[in-house]
């Protein structure tokens, strides 16, 4: 008997699956990121020209870009690093520039070094008029001249944007949570989520977003007549044609849905932090491109997995998300040596 048993090989229980790693569920993450990147920018439109005088970069008056002239290779930089410029920023519920400067500026740094990439910032406090509780507008008007007054400075001497401060979106779903504890008889068995109004077609009503991010690029490299299609948006052109004005705009790369508040007749005043900060070039870039892609991606699968991506370049190391992202690109590369060659 002993050895008829000993004849019959003992079965294994199957073994259940391995959980995947985290590892593996980030890089996957990743992964999926670089081949939407790619993909979007692959299909990306060729490189537009330079900003012509109907461009939007040109509807700026003191900031007016110019044709290139027909022979031209490249734009050279106008302004040199080291010269002293200065910071102005101007808020006004007018988007007329000329109303706008009329009034004293919110913030100047005076004078700021061209190329020195120290970061300045500034909290204030804006208080609640009718007019912005009730869905007006509200404008920051930003300049960087090469003058102390900006009113003495010619074209080619100051840079300027107007950004609308006031975000408009549909008007959020009011949700009233249902209490197990502590609540009346009648909602003590009730665990769900009750609509407070019926659903309908919601009204676009004004955000708030405690943040304006003024970027300028110092960079004195030649430009090609021929840009990117994400900055071109940015060029301006000197009077003459043949030079650049720096790259100057408001940088909203980090702005996520869940940092909008709306504005209502119930608040006294709003916070806003100001922030001048320069960037490199490739730093420049790089918010640009990733913002257009983000745009694009946005509309197919919706702002709040662009919102959750952000979250994750924000929490995580960066170190660790450069060797993913280096670790995550290899393997596709291995998986597809592999497939080409089975």
């Amino acid at each position: 008997m002993s050895s008829a048993n000993a004849a019959v090989p003992q079965q294994q229980p199957p073994q259940p699956p391995q959980q995947q790693s985290w590892f593996s569920s980030f890089s996957g993450i990743i992964r999926t990121a670089v081949i939407a990147y790619l993909i979007i920018n692959i299909f990306r439109q060729k490189p537009a020209p330079p900003a012509s005088p109907d461009s939007p970069a040109s509807s700026d008056p003191a900031n007016p870009s110019r044709p290139a002239a027909p022979d031209l290779k490249s734009f050279t930089h106008l302004w040199p690093l080291g010269i002293q410029s200065h910071l102005s920023v101007y808020l006004s519920e007018s988007d007329k520039i000329n109303v706008a400067i009329n009034s004293a500026p919110v913030w100047t740094e005076s004078p700021l070094t061209f190329g020195d990439m120290t970061e300045k910032s500034k909290e204030i406090s804006i208080p609640v008029t009718t007019n912005l509780a009730n869905n007006g507008s509200f404008y920051a008007h930003v300049f960087l001249s090469r003058e102390e007054d900006i009113k003495k400075a010619n074209r080619d001497s100051i840079i300027h944007f107007t950004k609308l401060l006031t975000r408009y979106a549909p008007k959020r779903k009011d949700i009233k949570l249902k209490k197990l504890v502590g609540g009346s008889v009648e909602e003590k068995d009730v665990d769900q989520e009750v609509e407070s109004e019926p659903v309908s077609v919601q009204p676009w009503v004004s955000y708030w977003w405690s943040n304006l991010t003024i970027s300028v690029v110092p960079q004195v490299d030649a430009l090609p007549t021929t840009l990117p299609p994400a900055v071109f948006p940015h060029f301006r052109s000197s009077t003459d044609g043949k030079h650049y004005l720096p790259f100057f705009y408001a940088n909203d790369f980090w702005m996520m849905g869940e940092q909008l508040n709306p504005i209502n007749d119930t608040l006294k005043s709003l916070d806003l932090t100001l922030r001048f900060q320069p960037l490199s070039s490739w730093q420049f870039q790089l918010y640009v491109q990733m913002d257009e892609s983000f745009k694009a991606q946005s509309q197919m699968m919706g702002a709040n997995d662009v919102d959750q991506f952000k979250s994750m370049l924000i929490e995580t190391n960066p170190i660790l998300l450069g060797i993913t992202l280096i670790v995550s690109l290899l393997h596709s590369v291995f998986d597809f040596l592999a497939f080409k060659n089975g």
